[in-house]
């Protein structure tokens, strides 16, 4: 039981806010500019939706009672969202295949915090299937515009090109560029990078200093939502 307190505070606000920022910050600092808007919409965009149901059900008691459903929760959808970009980050320098692999950890990372939320009796899972549901549109919405950059070339010349997805064609260079004029396809390995470096080292302060601390989001609903609620009624 304990270890599921230890994993479910991996979405707590007081976490998972900051490093939705620190993304925000590195989509902006490489110049990935639609990406950073759909993060930025996406988010706040889910985050609102996650506090709305919570509201309306503190307030006014509206939710699914055949479902045990009293609002999207929060850590499922916080998670979801926030690291399937956060390991795509990590790894960006080194191909598509990579990254892919990274967002499929950021996604079971993501899923393992539902679980322990529902059991350790802080969710139903209609509460935490949703949370899911939102927070991987989310996720989904920013990836579309998220590509590796192209790595320094290697001098290794392979026969074959290797296969490349629809967003590689979209996003990386001309295929003059990438073969020669026999059709020679040059392998590329990843070169260190800067801006993953400061990444890194932000993601591991943000760690440091959030991990463990709880923000009081649900109290806030709790207090406000039946005032505004009797507010309304008097009007």
């Amino acid at each position: 039981m304990h270890a599921l307190y230890y994993l479910t505070d991996f979405g707590d606000p007081f976490l998972t806010i900051p490093l939705a920022l620190s993304v925000q910050c590195w989509l902006a600092a490489t110049r990935q500019w639609r990406a950073a808007r759909c993060w930025a919409a996406g988010f706040i965009c889910g985050a609102g939706l996650v506090a709305l149901t919570k509201f309306v059900y503190a307030g006014w008691d509206i939710g699914i009672a055949t479902l045990h459903f009293t609002g999207v929760s929060g850590h499922t959808m916080l998670s979801t969202a926030t690291y399937p970009l956060v390991a795509s980050i990590l790894v960006h320098r080194h191909g598509p295949v990579t990254v892919r692999r990274a967002i499929r950890s950021g996604i079971a990372f993501s899923i393992a915090i539902g679980v322990s939320r529902v059991a350790g009796g802080y969710h139903s899972w209609s509460e935490v299937v949703s949370g899911w549901l939102l927070g991987g549109c989310v996720a989904l919405f920013t990836l579309r515009f998220v590509l590796c950059r192209t790595p320094a070339p290697h001098p290794h010349v392979t026969s074959e090109p290797p296969e490349r997805t629809i967003v590689d064609r979209l996003r990386s260079p001309s295929p003059s560029r990438l073969y020669g004029e026999q059709g020679e396809h040059h392998a590329y390995v990843a070169a260190p990078s800067f801006d993953t470096g400061i990444f890194t080292v932000a993601l591991i302060a943000i760690m440091f200093l959030c991990y463990g601390r709880v923000a009081p989001v649900s109290a806030w609903i709790a207090y406000l939502a039946p005032r505004v609620a009797e507010w309304a009624s008097l009007r």
